[in-house]
């Protein structure tokens, strides 16, 4: 059947292989509110039946100007095995409705909605991630989010989660509960900047396998408690500046760490450890209380 073209449209797309137009994209320019307002347009696929999608690697990435995505429901992603940095860079984008996505074979989701730094909603509640091992930075500088629901994460083949939540600054609570860290080697940076958390349950981590810990909540600034006590940091050999900057916590609990595979000298490998803690007036460390 003959496509119906996107009114309003500035360009159009014949995306098929067979260049029959059963495949198309059209880009229309979004409507400002202000003559002052930056440009912005919205892509819209359109076809006859599902696209199969091999590879998801930078498919969006550093569309800057891209407000928004309509017919990603075209998209069969059943086969996909990366969706490294999909998006990344999309700094205009508003909101994702990725609820179509078949991730069931996704091993690479690392950078993929890194600098959408507009980004104030996105769908993930069908992502199947159990095939995952990487996770980096996944949503670094996503700095607009104000709320992000991961209760259907499945993480038991995850292996890195650095910067994962990097300067994810206007969330204010984080429900990672249902996280499985046993395979995790990375967690540098994972929850830096995130300036506006209150509150961030990570007790049921288990990090016996972590060995970088560098600046892990550098800059949680709003963070008020910080249940630490089940950590086991026995193969940690990265730990500086891991709570620099967390400067509303009172009381840690660093009863069970282990820092005998830090590398470095004292003042290198525990550099900046409690930098600009200036409400922090308790640790316990093994069985020391220190006031």
């Amino acid at each position: 059947d003959e496509l119906k073209p996107i009114e309003g449209a500035i360009g159009s797309f014949d995306e098929s292989s067979t260049q029959d137009k059963s495949v198309m994209s059209y880009v229309v320019e979004n409507k400002k509110a202000n003559e002052s307002d930056e440009t912005t347009y919205t892509a819209y696929l359109q076809s006859n039946e599902k696209l199969y999608l091999q590879d998801g690697f930078y498919l969006f990435s550093n569309f800057k100007k891209l407000e928004s995505i309509e017919g990603m429901r075209y998209l069969d992603t059943s086969k996909v095995r990366t969706m490294n940095s999909m998006f990344y860079g999309c700094s205009n984008l508003t909101s994702l409705n990725l609820s179509t996505f078949n991730t069931s074979n996704v091993e690479n989701m690392s950078y993929m909605f890194q600098g959408c730094s507009n980004l104030n909603t996105i769908d993930l509640s069908n992502f199947n991630t159990s095939n995952v091992t990487n996770m980096s930075a996944m949503f670094k500088e996503c700095g607009n989010l104000t709320s992000l629901d991961l209760s259907n994460f499945s993480t038991p083949n995850v292996t890195s989660m650095g910067s994962m939540f990097y300067e994810c600054s206007s969330l204010t609570t984080l429900d990672i509960s249902n996280f499985n860290t046993e395979k995790v080697t990375n967690m540098n940076w994972m929850f830096s900047y995130c300036s506006s958390l209150t509150i961030l349950d990570i007790s049921n981590f288990n990090t016996s396998n972590v060995t970088d810990m560098s600046y892990m909540f550098v800059g949680c600034s709003s963070l008020n408690s910080l249940d630490t006590s089940n950590f086991n940091t026995s193969s940690v050999t990265a730990i500086k500046g891991m709570f620099s900057g967390c400067n509303n916590i009172t009381s840690l609990d660093l009863s069970n760490f282990d820092t005998r595979n830090v590398k470095g000298s004292n003042r290198e490998g525990f550099y900046m450890l409690f930098y600009g803690c200036r409400a922090l007036n308790t640790i316990i460390y093994g069985d020391c209380l220190c006031n």
